[in-house]
């Protein structure tokens, strides 16, 4: 049975990965706006990595992460989740593609820089940098 991959038509972030029932004239019902189909001959691995690979060299795109951090209107990263900034929306907030994998939920992102802002958190136990103890 082929494999069917959906995957964002502009950005090419695999979305689904269908196993169909019954051939290929099943796999068109799962396309949406925005979205495109790549069918994959039966054999081949059907997991996330090989599904990227698999767009990528269909479309000769470089496939971006599908790791997004969810940022407020204060700038604060809420969340992380995947999805493809380009079709998916959050009510309230901004997707923005995490360019690697140290981005964290309570790290800051500057707009203006399109970057991020690692913050990092002392307990209170810890003393300050410039304290001296006796």
């Amino acid at each position: 049975m082929p494999i069917g991959v959906i995957y964002g038509e502009q950005s090419g972030i695999v979305r689904r990965i269908i196993l169909p029932d019954n051939g290929v004239q099943e796999l068109q019902q799962h396309v949406g706006p925005g979205e495109a189909l790549l069918v994959l001959p039966d054999g081949v691995p059907a997991d996330l990595y090989s599904a990227t690979a698999a767009v990528a060299e269909a479309t000769g795109k470089t496939i971006p992460l599908a790791r997004c951090a969810v940022v407020d209107a204060r700038d604060n990263v809420v969340a992380l989740i995947c999805a493809d900034p380009l079709l998916d929306m959050l009510d309230g907030h901004d997707l923005v593609t995490c360019p690697h994998d140290y981005i964290a939920v309570g790290d800051k992102y500057d707009r203006a820089q399109a970057s991020f802002i690692k913050v990092t958190y002392r307990f209170a136990a810890e003393p300050a940098p410039t304290m001296r103890i006796r």
